[in-house]
């Protein structure tokens, strides 16, 4: 019987997450994660299974810090309009440098895998369907009389702009730029309040 493993399995996740969030899925190889990791691959997939389902694996251990973060910033605002406001403004504040500027590890999973991994894709959509809805209920709290179908549209949009930001952000694209999106898209809110 072999030894049992002894790891923090938060923290493997974390080197891990770190090296595919830096390389990319198909640019990561088991070597990289050895490296990042200091565990064998024997012992890494004896726990993992394989790349792809460590992959999976880390990107729910993402949602659990990162996106996590965003729902909670959401939540703990008092309004819509604060709350997006707050969220677009974590959406690119990790850093002003575009050389150590990440991104999202969600935004980048979806463009690199989604297309040929389902069970990526599945994943991906269900991490934005959580901060949709948390969104949705903070506007509910706000427009107490909006329909729901309309808060929930307008909860989508927000996820794609989020989303956008973090794109932008990757791209090069500066807070002081981007500072003009968040200005209007926290005005756009309250249109919302007079609908057409």
């Amino acid at each position: 019987m072999g030894r049992p493993l002894k790891f923090d399995k938060h923290k493997i996740l974390t080197k891990a997450m770190n090296c595919f969030w830096e390389n990319g899925f198909d640019g990561t190889s088991t070597d990289d994660l050895e490296m990042a990791t200091g565990i064998k691959r024997g012992s890494l997939y004896h726990t993992f299974k394989n790349k792809r389902q460590l992959y999976l694996t880390v990107l729910n251990h993402y949602f659990d810090i990162k996106m996590q973060e965003a729902i909670n910033i959401v939540q703990s605002s008092d309004t819509l309009t604060q709350s997006v406001g707050a969220l677009l403004q974590y959406a690119a504040s990790d850093t002003d440098d575009k050389s150590s500027y990440k991104g999202c590890l969600l935004c980048d999973a979806a463009i690199e895998c989604a297309a040929k991994d389902e069970d990526v894709a599945a994943l991906v959509r269900n991490a934005f369907g959580e901060l949709s809805v948390a969104i949705s209920a903070m506007a509910k709290r706000s427009f107490t009389d909006a329909n729901d179908d309309d808060l929930k549209a307008e909860a989508d949009r927000i996820v794609a702009i989020y989303i956008g930001v973090r794109t932008y952000k990757k791209m090069g694209h500066t807070n002081e730029f981007l500072s003009g999106t968040f200005k209007r898209e926290t005005a756009n809110i309250t249109r919302l309040m007079d609908p057409p």
